[in-house]
């Protein structure tokens, strides 16, 4: 049962245009906070070992690093 709702899930991987509008509605008020956030590991990521700089701004600017600023922010209103 568990892999036939994995599967499931899989049909349509694809966002629909509501829930990204849902999303951005979401985040609009806390877009301040998720800015500064990202300054602020930019800085962090300018501090680093030069070596490793590439590395980290490869990590830090993938999309799925917003979802927990966002849900601090939110929580934290």
């Amino acid at each position: 049962m568990l892999a036939a709702q994995i599967k499931a899930s899989r049909i349509n991987p694809v966002p629909h245009a509501e829930d990204a509008r849902s999303w951005k509605q979401t985040v609009e008020p806390v877009e301040p906070f998720l800015e500064a956030v990202g300054q602020r590991l930019a800085q962090q990521v300018n501090e680093f070992d030069p070596a490793l700089a590439p590395y980290a701004e490869y990590a830090l600017t993938g999309n799925g690093k917003h979802l927990r600023p966002t849900l601090v922010a939110l929580v934290a209103n």
